[in-house]
């Protein structure tokens, strides 16, 4: 539906719900004037009538039935998913909602009188005191529809949970707007970086200035700061501008447009007009070429030939491989292909990469942690249950740097997970160009880090160049990407991409489909 006041008296009559008007998560009349009553219909009409592009909320409490929801940031490093599932009850069906942010609604109802518990667990929080932003406001949709489900009373064991928690306040949020919002701060905060250190600011000062800033964010990740001073103290001289401009385009393959180099790079308008100077002597000296006769349009030469050599290949000769959800039989993998997972902080890239280690006993696997030290590898594997021997034949190393030089050639390679150790991630493609290098017989699966939301992990679209299989993972969500050679059944293929599996995690370690489309 997109008529908003047609959605909102369906949300009204078909559920009972009492809504109001908000502005993200800013209701735009006093909620507190419909908790005993519900607006008219004359009333909801006249709201989305004058604010056409409002969102819906929902006031919880007797007035919508009882109507409740637990708040799930399942993209947090903090959440752990038994404790919520261990009092909601693992076969518990409910309407579920996912949030702009990655996160999720549990929908209940409940005759408590609860209010809201913000942190009664890690990264989960307990709606009943406010509204609720209901989807059809920007960024919220249904996974689990109300029509497909019926709104479960709240669990016993969780209302005691509840009832013994404190009830924190919550700090009123006012609308971000433009700048620093999901999917853009990284950039936001260099460009703060980059413009305080061309000014001519004392490099301390610039740091104190995005400390001040990042402190107002929900996460930050305290690294960021350093990073993008340094980054932009580096941007500063002309010689690592023409470094900067020669490694992005070695991680290019094919066409590239100037605009997106200037925008990876943060250029500002002087340092463009050096870029056009250094690209000018790069198509001098043979490196790049005019693509086309649109201005600013590349292509880079590759002056080494390789040659392929077919004869002796058999063909429709696929690597033997065997991933969580059945991945495996509706795709093909041959030798020398990318799999690139990209998903977000708790997704469950690590479960799915511990997976294909201990599932493909066929092969030498090696497995490159960038994260993982012994103590909590050990506790990840104890999550399988299996028999020590079981993994046998995988060899854990530390992953430090790119992860190319520590690649088997002729193994299965599992990297988990890359990302430039300078925060530049445009660098991205080239990192995993460089694994696709070494790779002679063998295969890699690569895990990236993904912002929630996005469809891309760090670094773009350009982490898909070189994935044969590229799939990105969110909370209880696997998207199909880019599959260039699926299964065929009866010679006949099926056209993967944007399919979604729907699963569930248990024990970090255990996937269950529950829906796919």
């Amino acid at each position: 539906m997109k008529n908003p006041i047609k959605t909102a008296l369906t949300y009204k009559h078909k559920f009972g719900f009492c809504v109001v008007p908000c502005n993200g998560k800013i209701p735009l009349v006093d909620w507190k004037d419909f908790q005993k009553e519900q607006p008219s219909d004359e009333k909801i009409t006249a709201w989305w009538t004058r604010w056409p592009n409002a969102g819906i909320a929902l006031v919880t409490g007797e007035v919508s039935g009882g109507i409740c929801a637990v708040d799930i940031d399942g993209y947090k490093d903090s959440f752990k998913p038994p404790e919520i599932d261990e009092l909601v009850g693992e076969t518990t069906e409910m309407p579920i909602s996912r949030t702009p942010s990655g996160g999720h609604h549990w929908w209940f109802c409940t005759d408590e009188e609860i209010g809201d518990r913000i942190g009664f667990l890690p990264a989960v929080d307990f709606r009943s005191g406010g509204i609720i932003i209901l989807p059809f406001s920007d960024g919220y949709k249904w996974e689990v529809k109300l029509s497909e489900t019926e709104i479960p009373k709240l669990p016993q064991a969780l209302i005691d949970v509840l009832k013994q928690s404190s009830n924190k306040p919550v700090a009123s949020k006012k609308p971000v707007g433009k700048y620093f919002g999901n999917g853009r701060r990284d950039n936001d905060l260099f460009s703060v970086a980059n413009s305080l250190i061309k000014a001519g600011c004392d490099p301390e000062f610039a740091k104190d200035v995005l400390n001040r800033l990042t402190t107002s964010w929900e996460e930050c990740d305290t690294s960021w700061v350093a990073t993008k001073i340094q980054s932009a103290l580096k941007r500063h001289t002309e010689v690592t501008l023409v470094e900067d401009i020669r490694t992005w385009v070695e991680s290019t393959c094919g066409d590239f447009m100037v605009t997106s180099m200037y925008q990876d790079l943060q250029l500002s308008i002087k340092d463009r007009k050096t870029c056009t100077q250094i690209l000018t002597s790069m198509v001098t000296a043979g490196n790049i070429e005019h693509a086309s006769r649109k201005n600013g349009h590349y292509r880079k030469i590759n002056k080494e030939r390789e040659i392929i050599n077919w004869r002796g290949v058999k063909p429709f000769e696929y690597y033997d491989i065997k991933m969580p959800l059945g991945i495996h039989n509706m795709c093909n993998i041959k030798k020398t292909n990318i799999i690139v997972i990209a998903g977000t902080s708790n997704a469950g890239k690590t479960a799915f990469a511990l997976n294909v280690a201990v599932l493909n006993p066929q092969h030498k696997v090696r497995y490159l942690c960038s994260e993982m030290d012994d103590t909590e590898l050990s506790e990840r594997i104890a999550c399988f249950e299996k028999p020590e021997d079981a993994w046998n034949h995988v060899e854990f190393s530390r992953l430090d740097g790119s992860g190319a030089y520590c690649v088997d050639p002729n193994g299965l390679n599992i990297v988990d997970y890359i990302e430039p150790t300078d925060g530049e991630f445009y660098k991205m493609q080239g990192l995993i160009n460089a694994i696709h290098s070494k790779l002679v017989d063998g295969i890699a699966v690569i895990n990236i880090q993904k912002k929630p939301g996005e469809l891309f992990g760090k670094g773009g679209s350009g982490t898909v160049e070189r994935a044969r299989l590229y799939m990105s993972m969110e909370f209880q969500e696997l998207k199909f990407v880019k599959v260039k050679s699926p299964k065929k059944i009866n010679g006949i293929g099926k056209e993967l991409e944007g399919t979604k599996i729907n699963f569930k995690l248990f024990n970090n370690s255990t996937f269950y489909e529950q829906e796919r489309n």
